[in-house]
């Protein structure tokens, strides 16, 4: 099992999940949402004013 994971890997097939506020689109982006963004941004705004 180990060795199919890396042999995905390795060929650049390997999609594990993303954390939340990302998506992927062929490629990883920001989550299209505004909502999701706007919440992301409240989270770390009040993470950084603590």
């Amino acid at each position: 099992m180990t060795a199919g994971l890396l042999a995905k890997a390795e060929r650049g097939e390997l999609a594990l999940t993303l954390p939340i506020g990302l998506v992927r689109d062929g490629v990883v982006v920001k989550d299209p949402n505004l909502e999701v963004q706007e919440r992301l941004e409240l989270l770390f705004e009040t993470f950084l004013k603590a």
